[in-house]
C-alpha cells in the first residue's frame, strides 16, 4: 500500500491522464450506452440530475480499466478495485452485468452524475473526487457519503410507495 501523502504528490502529475481516460469512457458510454427508461429517469430527477436525457448506461461483463499505472493508482485510492461493481464518468454509467440489486447501484451512480453536473466539467470532478478519497478515505469521502445517503432516501421513498395488494382485488 502506498502512503497517502505520496499519493497526494503523485495525483496532480497524472490528473490530465486520468481526466483524458474518464472523458474517453464517457464518450464510449454516450455512443454505445442505453438511455434511462421512465422509472430510471424519475430516480435521476429524485437525486437531482438536471439533464437525465444525457445519461447513458453501459452494462458490461467487466468494468473498464485505464493503463496499468492509472489502474494501480485507482486501486490504491479505492476507486476501481476488484470489488467495484459500477462506476460513473460524467453522464456515462458502467454497471457490471448480473449483479443483484442493480436499481440501488444505478441510483448511487446517478448521484455521481448529479455531483458531476454541480462541478461542471470532468477535470474538476476528477480532481475533487480523488482529493476527497485521499483526504477521507474512499468509504468516508463526502462524495460517497452523499451518494449513499441519497440512494437510501430514494429507495426508502420507492418502498414506501409500494402498497400491498388488497385481498379480493
Amino acid at each position: 500500500m502506498i502512503n497517502v501523502e505520496v499519493l497526494k504528490r503523485i495525483v496532480p502529475t497524472i490528473a490530465p491522464a486520468m481526466t483524458a481516460w474518464a472523458e474517453a469512457m464517457e464518450r464510449r458510454a454516450m455512443e454505445n450506452g442505453v438511455a434511462l427508461d421512465s422509472l430510471q429517469w424519475r430516480d435521476a430527477l429524485r437525486v437531482g440530475v438536471k439533464r437525465p436525457e444525457k445519461v447513458r448506461i453501459m452494462h458490461v461483463d467487466e468494468l473498464p480499466h485505464p493503463n496499468t499505472e492509472l489502474t494501480l493508482l485507482a486501486n490504491e485510492i479505492g476507486i476501481l478495485t476488484s470489488k467495484t461493481e459500477s462506476i460513473t464518468f460524467g453522464y456515462g454509467i458502467y454497471i457490471r452485468n448480473n449483479l443483484p440489486d442493480s436499481k440501488r447501484r444505478l441510483i448511487h451512480q446517478l448521484v455521481h452524475c448529479c455531483q458531476f453536473e454541480r462541478l461542471g466539467e470532468m477535470r474538476k470532478f476528477i480532481r475533487e473526487y480523488v482529493q476527497c478519497c485521499l483526504d477521507f478515505g474512499y468509504a468516508h469521502s463526502p462524495y460517497e457519503l452523499e451518494a449513499e445517503a441519497r440512494t437510501q432516501e430514494v429507495l426508502a421513498d420507492f418502498h414506501a410507495d409500494m402498497k400491498p395488494c388488497q385481498p379480493g382485488m
